[in-house]
């Protein structure tokens, strides 16, 4: 199986929101699952934090900074990649990109993580997820799978 790299980039609000989307179940990697922000491949050639802004812009239209988080390498009998997580924070009205989402809106935490234990959210963006967590509270979350 061949690796590929992706750049995931979690999106909140002020408010402590995430916001959140449904893949299509057409999607060959991860179909109905959920996704919190934006991402994708990243290109040939193209650096990491550069993908993560245009897959941000391509799929939300926003151009706000972004702060990287670190990367990870996640595999499974589908998938081997190299995943770069990002955050951006943001009040931006976001609007369904329905090329990639059967839905999208924002969500509070709470939301997040009953997502999380029914494993209804993508489990590379369950990493990534993780990763934010512990830079924004200095605390781990404990993942229910290994990676």
């Amino acid at each position: 199986m061949t690796e590929k790299s992706v750049a995931i980039i979690i999106i909140r609000n002020s408010k402590g929101q995430y916001f959140l989307n449904k893949r299509l179940s057409t999607k060959k990697i991860f179909p109905s699952l959920y996704a919190l922000g934006a991402g994708g491949k990243i290109d040939p050639g193209e650096t990491p934090e550069n993908a993560a802004k245009r897959e941000l812009f391509e799929e939300t239209k926003i151009q706000e900074p972004i702060r990287y988080l670190g990367e990870f390498l996640y595999s499974d009998s589908s998938v081997t990649q190299r995943v770069y997580s990002y955050a951006v924070v943001t009040e931006q009205e976001i609007s369904n990109y329905d090329r990639e989402w059967e839905w999208s809106g924002w969500v509070n935490e709470d939301q997040v993580l009953e997502l999380l234990d029914s494993k209804s959210i993508c489990p590379d963006t369950e990493v990534a997820f993780s990763l934010l967590i512990s830079a924004t509270t200095n605390k781990s979350l404990t993942l229910k799978q290994s990676f």
